[in-house]
């Protein structure tokens, strides 16, 4: 971490941000002093900044300034020339360190993760949500310069850059996953709000982080989306506060702040979640609603009621099995309808080929008496006779068997 290795040093100024990480120090010593102290520092800061980010050191000595923006030996020969002093007079050194932090490969830095919790916490949470929705693309991996526990959602992981920390990169939440999710929300409700293309899922910690700041933003974003994504209608202010509609058997419609919804997390993640993941459907988004608005009239009652997802779960049963019945008796009625039309098609062919025989049996019979007649007219009986009519009588007989 950038900051342990000035102990020695008062921090006037730390912040941080996703694009930035600011540090300004000072120091008060003999002017000879100063070379040694910033030598020790340029030693430890260049192995801290990540290799994806750029930085620009300011550091103000005797009233004149110099920035930096590497750490190579003839940039540091620069800063100890600028430094030369053999005055034992004290005076003051200052140094401001801004860091500017990229994405690369899918993964973006964090310098002091208590600092930048502090910013998740005070930072208004739609301003937060639209700057991380800048830089996710479906995952976003947050690499530490210090200590983190180890922690992830199925599609935003923290992990320490320390080596001997456990290697937490896999991302769990697919690209297909999010887009059926967020295709089945656009179906079933409405939201104008919201920066991103973020689902619930994206702010489920695993676990704690063991940085109060990082834990209670995830927290928060996790229960604004189920809630969001729960609601017909919703809308967060500026001020962070949320303005909904539920429309179920009856419309239960409101507005609440975060802090109100935040203890609900559980109920409202577990409600949204059966909803949307795998398997969800626009009847069970219609069903969470109808079972809702029998049991609250705000959103705050949820916590009132345990018993909703168990309820919610009893009439997606019923649902089911109404929903088989239903199928079965169309199933009936479908077989029933193909045996008539098969017995029907039956009997028109049994009755074409019938007419079909009798045609051909007039057919032959007057072709048959026509030879025979034509036969006694035009010859005597033994000429009738002869092997050759014979032989035409034998043939039109077997046609008409």
């Amino acid at each position: 971490m950038l900051r342990q290795s000035i102990s020695e040093m008062t921090v006037t100024q730390e912040e941080e941000r996703f694009d930035q990480y600011r540090l300004k120090i000072t120091v008060g010593c003999a002017a000879s002093e100063c070379k040694h102290k910033i030598k020790s520092v340029l030693d430890s800061w260049s192995t801290n900044v990540f290799s994806r980010d750029r930085f620009s050191l300011t550091i103000s000595f005797e009233g004149e300034t110099k920035s930096i923006s590497d750490f190579d030996i003839r940039t540091r020969d620069s800063i100890f020339e600028f430094l030369e002093s053999d005055d034992e007079d004290v005076c003051e050194l200052s140094l401001e360190m801004v860091v500017s932090k990229n994405v690369s490969q899918g993964v973006l830095s964090i310098y002091n993760p208590n600092v930048f919790g502090d910013y998740l916490a005070k930072e208004p949470i739609l301003h937060v949500l639209s700057a991380l929705a800048s830089r996710m693309n479906n995952s976003l991996v947050f690499e530490v310069d210090g200590v983190i526990n180890a922690c992830a959602t199925p599609s935003i992981v923290f992990r320490s850059a320390a080596a001997e920390a456990p290697d937490r990169t896999n991302v769990m939440l697919s690209a297909e996953e999010r887009r059926s999710t967020l295709d089945l929300f656009k179906d079933n409700s409405f939201n104008k709000t919201m920066p991103g293309s973020f689902i619930p899922k994206d702010f489920r910690l695993d676990k704690t982080s063991g940085v109060p700041g990082i834990d209670l933003f995830f927290a928060k974003a996790c229960s604004l989306l189920a809630a969001v994504f729960i609601s017909n209608s919703a809308e967060l202010s500026a001020e962070g506060r949320l303005s909904y509609k539920i429309c179920g058997y009856k419309n239960v419609a409101g507005v609440v702040s975060l802090s109100k919804i935040l203890p609900l997390k559980e109920q409202l993640y577990k409600i949204a979640d059966w909803a949307y993941a795998a398997g969800g459907s626009s009847d069970k988004v219609g069903l969470v609603r109808n079972v809702l608005s029998l049991y609250i009239n705000k959103l705050e009652d949820v916590a009132l009621h345990s018993e909703i997802f168990s309820a919610i779960h009893s009439n997606y049963q019923i649902y089911l099995k109404g929903n088989i019945e239903s199928y079965l008796e169309v199933k009936s009625k479908v077989a029933d309808v193909l045996v008539d039309t098969t017995t029907k098609t039956q009997a028109l062919v049994d009755s074409l080929v019938d007419s079909l025989k009798n045609s051909v049996f007039v057919l032959l019979t007057f072709i048959l008496t026509v030879v025979v007649v034509n036969g006694l007219k035009d010859t005597n009986v033994s000429a009738i006779f002869s092997s050759v009519y014979i032989w035409v009588v034998a043939l039109l007989s077997t046609l008409m068997t």
